[in-house]
């Protein structure tokens, strides 16, 4: 009863820790993508303040702790904040600003080969 998604096939579903707090848009429901090993998987269900469930079953197998992008490149496949989280409703610079403090932030110096940078 009340439930926002059901699926229709065996499903492999991961839950990320982050949520509408974190600047993900609570309106990404079968709109918002992120990218989990170098594919794309649909958010699915309700976004929550601080949990996001997406459909994993058409990417490589991923393990607890893997990272998922949710703004931004990996393998070939991308997500900018104007076409991708526009989607949710909002404009792009709605969604860099709804990115809460306590999200970790990361400065590149794009001048500076990405080989040569150092990351923690």
């Amino acid at each position: 009863m009340g439930g926002m998604y059901r699926t229709t096939q065996p499903t492999r579903i991961a839950v990320l820790a982050a949520g509408y707090a974190d600047g993900i848009p609570a309106s990404a429901l079968e709109q918002g993508r992120v990218i989990a090993k170098g594919h794309l998987a649909p958010i699915i269900g309700a976004v929550s303040m601080d949990l996001t469930t997406i459909d994993i079953t058409h990417c490589p197998p991923l393990a607890t702790g893997d990272p998922v992008t949710l703004l931004g490149s990996e393998g070939g496949v991308s997500i900018g904040r104007a076409a991708d989280r526009a989607r949710g409703g909002t404009i792009s610079y709605s969604v860099l600003c709804g990115i809460h403090a306590r999200v970790k932030r990361i400065y590149v110096d794009a001048s500076i080969p990405q080989s040569v940078r150092k990351t923690e």
